[in-house]
């Protein structure tokens, strides 16, 4: 069951999600992004994006890269070929415009809309389970495997466990969230058994 599974160095992974490129309502309805318009938006998350996450290094973007669709696809695509980083998109609900766009397609790789991946940090591994969508129960929960989504701009009343909302607005630096600050937060949750599975089962 581990064949799907890809690894990837703990220290060179970051995480992000509904970043909303061009999408003007985004700035009424998240009273949280402190821009004016949605130039100055675009211009700080390409910077924010830069600053926090090395040349090199790779960022998961799980969904919601941009609103606008086919129209703005091109102006998506210059954004993308500003940020230093490798793009492993898991796509949300605004990306379908993205599939039909060359220019956006070569400048990100695109997963299923479920991946598990497993991080390593020494001898350590993580396993963890990435979606635009939040989920109940995901693979692996109660053995400690993390769920990270996006999708609800961090107005989920509640999450079970060891998930969490990696989306801009989730953030008070409005920037991509690196695997140590998620193990940090990861730390003070507790795995909670919601249905038959518990750590003693491996189904």
């Amino acid at each position: 069951m581990s064949s799907y599974v890809e690894k990837f160095p703990a220290d060179k992974v970051f995480f992000w999600s509904d970043l909303h490129f061009f999408h003007n309502n985004i700035l009424k309805y998240q009273p949280n992004r402190p821009w004016a318009d949605v130039e100055e938006m675009n211009e700080a998350i390409v910077e924010n994006w830069n600053r926090k996450v090395p040349k090199g290094c790779t960022t998961f973007v799980l969904g919601d890269v941009a609103l606008g669709g086919k129209g703005r696809a091109n102006d998506v695509a210059n954004l993308l070929r500003r940020i230093n980083s490798n793009i492993l998109l898991v796509p949300g609900n605004h990306d379908n415009y993205i599939f039909d766009n060359k220019e956006c397609m070569a400048r990100m790789r695109v997963l299923p809309p479920l991946k598990e991946i497993s991080l390593l940090e020494g001898n350590e591994r993580q396993h963890v389970v990435l979606c635009h969508f939040p989920i109940l129960s995901w693979h692996r929960y109660a053995q400690g495997a993390w769920h990270l989504f996006g999708h609800t701009h961090g107005n989920l009343k509640s999450n079970p466990g060891l998930s969490m909302d990696v989306g801009i607005d989730t953030n008070p630096n409005q920037e991509p969230y690196s695997y140590a600050e998620i193990k940090n937060i990861m730390g003070a949750k507790q795995i909670q058994f919601v249905d038959h599975h518990t750590k003693d089962t491996n189904y």
